[in-house]
């Protein structure tokens, strides 16, 4: 597998996990842990365009 269509699965992996733990914290008033899920999924979702832009042409 390509690296960067790996890079880019576990992008998405870790945006599909950070999605319930936004939930759980908006739901149960825990800060830290929305805190946290909106960190993961907001890397998680800026992995994929700087991966766009950053890798080199394919010859």
């Amino acid at each position: 597998m390509n690296p960067t269509a790996r890079t880019q699965a576990w992008s998405t992996l870790a945006a599909a996990l950070a999605l319930p733990l936004l939930y759980l914290g908006g739901t149960h008033a825990m800060l830290p842990l929305s805190l946290l899920g909106l960190a993961v999924f907001t890397v998680s979702m800026m992995i994929p365009p700087l991966l766009r832009f950053t890798s080199r042409p394919r010859a």
